[in-house]
């Protein structure tokens, strides 16, 4: 048996890890009198972080709440303009700039609110009262 296991031999070691590369590359420093090429004297220092993206449709939903506010009084303008604004704001809560997308929600549910209610009055008023368009 003696024999039997000095014909194998033991198995290899497993390979030992390596080290991880480092997260960023080294600053290069050169020898003195000596200048960095130009395509790395410049290079930037810093990777700016990924934006999560939407703040634009925060800050469309924002203006578009604002005017839908102003323009509630024509229904054929603000209803459209609001619901337009409350898809925006809805979209733009992803962002960074939920606040505005919060707050331009709020204005233009409150401008389809106002132009519906208008709307509605306004057609009420029409069939109720033929007349009423003449008298003013």
């Amino acid at each position: 048996m003696s024999d039997n296991w000095s014909q194998n031999p033991p198995p290899p070691a497993p390979p030992s890890p390596q080290p991880a590369p480092p997260a960023y590359a080294p600053p290069q420093v050169p020898a003195p009198g000596q200048y960095l090429p130009a395509s790395q004297a410049y290079a930037p220092q810093y990777v700016q972080p990924q934006s999560r993206g939407g703040e634009g449709q925060a800050i469309a939903a924002l203006v578009i709440g604002i005017v839908g506010v102003l323009a509630w009084c024509l229904p054929i303008l603000g209803v459209p303009l609001a619901i337009i604004g409350i898809v925006l704001g809805v979209m733009g809560m992803k962002s960074s700039k939920r606040t505005l997308a919060i707050i331009g929600l709020v204005l233009c549910v409150l401008s389809l609110l106002a132009g519906v209610v208008n709307g509605v009055l306004g057609a009420v008023l029409a069939v109720s009262d033929p007349t009423f368009l003449e008298s003013l």
